[in-house]
C-alpha cells in the first residue's frame, strides 16, 4: 500500500509516477482527438459550406452524426485538452465548441500559436499585433484562466476590465504568466477564486492588496519571480488560505501573514523579514526556506500554540538550533529535512533543542541528503556529549533517514536513546533516498557511486560501534542498508 501522509516522501513520489502516468494518458487522448478534429474539420471543408453560417440546431446535429454522442461537459473537456490553435480552429464548427472556445481554461499565447512571424525592423508593430490579438480574445473570454504569454519584448498589459462588474465572480482559478496585472481597488472582482498563480508578472505592492482584499475565498496563492514586490502583506480577511509559497522574488524585503488558517508555506529566495503577528490556528504546517529550522523554533511556539503537525525543510541554517523559553504543548509530529549540505558538521546535536521544547512529541523524523566522505575515523575512543537533564517521555518513533558517520549525528542519535523511556521503535536508513525496488515504487534501485558505498560502510560501523550497544530490548530496531539483489550488498 502507498503511503498515504502528505508528509512522506514517499507519498510525493509514489503520487508523482501516478500523476506522470494520468499525463501520458492524457497526452495519447489528447492526440487522438487532435487527429479527429482535424478529420471533422476537413470534412466540413469538403463540403464547401462553412459549419458557422448554420443555425445552432444544424450544428448540434452535424456534430451528433460526427462523432461520438457525448454530455456537453464532455465535450467541454475534451476541448480543454486541445492546443491553442486547434481549440481556435474547432471554434469555427458550431455554436457549442464556439462555446467552449471563449472559456477554454488554458491559454498560452507565443508569436507561433498567435500566427506572427519576428521581424526585427517592424518589432514595434508586431509587438502591437500582438498584443491587440491577445486582446481580442481576453475580453470574449470567460470561467476559469491560465494566461501564459511568452513574448518578452513588451509586456502584456492584463485587461482588468475583464474582471469588474462582476465579470471575475465566476473564475475560480487565475495563472498569469509573463504579463503585467494592474488590479484597481473597487473594480476588479473575484469574490470564487480559489487558486492564483502569478509568475514573471509585473505588479507592485499595492495592486496585490488590491486583489487580495477581494480574493476572500482565496485557498492557495503562488507568486513567482515578481521582482517590483519589496513587501508582500496577507491579510486576515484570508480566512480559507491554506497554501502560500513565494519563490525567486529577490526584490522582496518582507513578507507578513495575517492569514489564520495557513498550513503550508514556501519560500525560496534570499533571507527576508517573515511576520506572523497574529497567533494561527492551523494544526498542521510546513515551512521551506532557508534557516527555518532556527525560525521555526524561535518563533512557532508563540505565533503556532496549537501546532501538532510541522514539516521543516531547510536548505543552509547559519547557526545552531537555539534554545529559548517557547513550547511546542500540542506538537505529536515533527519531520526535519536537510536537502543539501550547507552548515556546520557539529550542527545536528543542536536538534536535541528542538525535541526538548516538544514534551509530547511522539514521532520525530529526520531526513538527510548529503553524502558524507570524512565522518568518524574508530581510532580510537570519543567522549560523546550528552545533555542528562532533557527527557522525551512521549517519544514512540524516530527516523533517521541518511544516517552517516557523523559525530554530531550519532550523539543525537544515543541522547534519544538514554533520555527516551517511551520508545517503540528506532529506524537507521543509511541512504539518504528511499526509493528501492523493495518498496514496489520502482523496478530496479538507483545506481549508487563508491563514495556512497563507501559512506554507508563506516555509516554500519558507527552503527555497530556506539549505538547498537545501547537498544534496549523493548525497542524495535530497524537498520536499512543498500538493496542485496540491486547492490550485492
Amino acid at each position: 500500500m502507498p503511503p498515504t501522509s502528505p508528509l512522506d516522501p514517499i507519498y510525493h513520489r509514489t503520487r508523482g509516477l501516478h500523476e506522470l502516468n494520468r499525463l501520458m494518458s492524457l497526452r495519447r487522448e489528447q492526440r487522438r482527438l487532435q487527429i479527429e478534429t482535424y478529420q471533422f474539420l476537413a470534412q466540413c471543408a469538403k463540403r464547401k459550406e462553412s459549419p458557422c453560417q448554420q443555425d445552432n440546431s444544424q450544428c448540434v446535429k452535424r456534430m451528433r452524426y460526427s462523432g461520438p454522442d457525448l454530455p456537453e461537459d464532455i465535450w467541454h473537456h475534451i476541448h480543454s485538452l486541445l492546443p491553442l490553435q486547434d481549440a481556435a480552429r474547432a471554434a469555427c464548427v458550431s455554436q457549442a465548441f464556439l462555446r467552449f472556445w471563449r472559456c477554454h481554461p488554458n491559454l498560452i499565447f507565443s508569436w507561433k500559436t498567435m500566427g506572427l512571424n519576428k521581424v526585427p525592423h517592424k518589432k514595434g508593430g508586431i509587438v502591437r499585433d500582438y498584443n491587440n490579438k491577445v486582446d481580442g480574445i481576453m475580453k470574449n473570454h470567460s470561467g476559469e484562466l491560465t494566461l501564459v504569454l511568452t513574448s518578452n519584448e513588451e509586456k502584456y498589459n492584463f485587461p482588468c476590465s475583464l474582471l469588474s462588474n462582476g465579470s471575475g465572480d465566476s473564475i475560480q482559478s487565475l495563472r498569469l504568466v509573463h504579463c503585467s496585472f494592474c488590479p484597481t481597488v473597487g473594480l476588479v472582482s473575484l469574490r470564487s477564486l480559489t487558486r492564483l498563480h502569478l509568475s514573471c508578472v509585473c505588479i507592485i505592492n499595492t495592486d496585490i492588496e488590491y486583489l487580495l482584499s477581494d480574493a476572500l475565498a482565496l485557498e492557495r496563492l503562488e507568486i513567482k519571480r515578481c521582482g517590483e514586490i519589496n513587501c508582500l502583506a496577507i491579510p486576515c480577511l484570508l480566512q480559507r488560505l491554506s497554501f502560500l509559497g513565494v519563490f525567486g522574488c529577490f526584490g522582496l524585503q518582507m513578507l507578513e501573514s495575517k492569514a489564520p488558517n495557513l498550513c503550508s508555506f514556501h519560500f525560496e529566495g534570499k533571507q527576508v523579514q517573515f511576520s506572523l503577528e497574529e497567533p494561527v490556528r492551523s494544526k498542521n504546517l510546513e515551512v521551506v526556506f532557508p534557516n527555518s529550522v532556527c525560525y521555526a523554533r524561535v518563533e512557532l511556539p508563540f505565533s503556532m500554540p496549537d501546532i501538532e503537525t510541522l514539516n521543516v525543510i531547510s536548505s543552509c541554517e547559519m547557526v545552531d538550533t537555539p534554545t529559548g523559553p517557547g513550547k511546542f504543548l500540542h506538537l505529536r509530529y515533527l519531520r526535519i529535512t536537510f536537502p543539501t549540505w550547507r552548515f556546520s558538521r557539529a550542527y545536528y546535536f543542536s536538534l536535541s533543542s528542538f525535541l526538548d521544547a516538544s514534551p509530547f512529541l511522539e514521532t520525530f523524523i529526520l531526513c538527510i541528503s548529503q553524502k558524507e566522505k570524512h565522518g568518524l575515523t574508530f581510532k580510537e575512543p570519543i567522549c560523546l556529549r550528552q545533555i542528562p537533564e532533557h527527557r522525551h517521555d512521549k517519544l514512540k518513533n524516530v527516523k533517521i533517514t541518511g544516517f552517516s558517520a557523523i559525530r554530531s549525528l550519532v550523539e543525537l542519535t544515543c541522547h534519544i536513546m538514554e533520555n527516551t523511556t517511551s520508545l517503540e521503535c528506532l529506524t537507521l536508513d543509511t541512504l539518504c533516498t528511499q526509493l528501492r525496488c523493495s518498496d514496489g515504487n520502482i523496478d530496479v534501485c538507483l545506481p549508487l557511486d563508491q563514495d556512497v558505498i563507501k559512506g554507508v560502510h563506516n555509516s554500519l560501523l558507527a552503527i555497530r560501534t556506539y549505538i547498537e550497544g545501547k537498544i534496549p530490548s523493548t525497542v524495535k530496531f530497524n537498520v536499512r542498508e543498500p538493496c542485496s539483489r540491486c547492490h550485492g550488498w
